[in-house]
């Protein structure tokens, strides 16, 4: 796994179900996880530099992307139990809300920003000089 571990997982559900969900395909949990990491960087990748929070070998982590993830990958892995019917869809729902926040920016993270290839951040601020020397409209 990338970003999450196994106790993020065990938090929000119970290690049987995790278990009886991934135990057929052992790589299940990785692939969930990818996808929902997927899903997620659409949403954060003009506030902030997903290519640093999501690096394989040190991901920055933040406790309210690792609950959105957590939410999105057992969706996944609940979907494979078909001897359990779970309803994971408003828990789903309140997850993209969130994500919606962030990307709107009412919702920041502490995470790093995006940079450009000189090293200055990116900005998505818009900024406009509404002076008028001549004292007319």
């Amino acid at each position: 796994m990338i970003y999450l571990t196994i106790e993020d997982l065990k938090t929000d559900s119970f290690e049987r179900f995790i278990d009886e969900s991934s135990k057929d395909f052992t790589q299940s949990i990785d692939k969930a996880e990818k996808r929902a990491i997927g899903k997620v960087k659409p949403y954060l990748r003009d506030n902030y530099d997903v290519e640093a929070i999501f690096a394989p070998d040190m991901p920055i982590r933040d406790e309210a992307l690792v609950d959105i993830l957590v939410i999105l990958t057992l969706s996944k892995l609940h979907g494979r139990n078909s001897a359990r019917k779970f309803n994971d869809k408003e828990d789903v729902e309140k997850a993209m809300k969130e994500l919606d926040k962030i990307a709107s920016g009412k919702i920041t993270l502490e995470l790093p920003l995006p940079v450009d290839d000189d090293g200055n951040v990116e900005s998505t601020s818009i900024w406009g000089n509404l002076r008028n020397d001549d004292f007319y409209i």
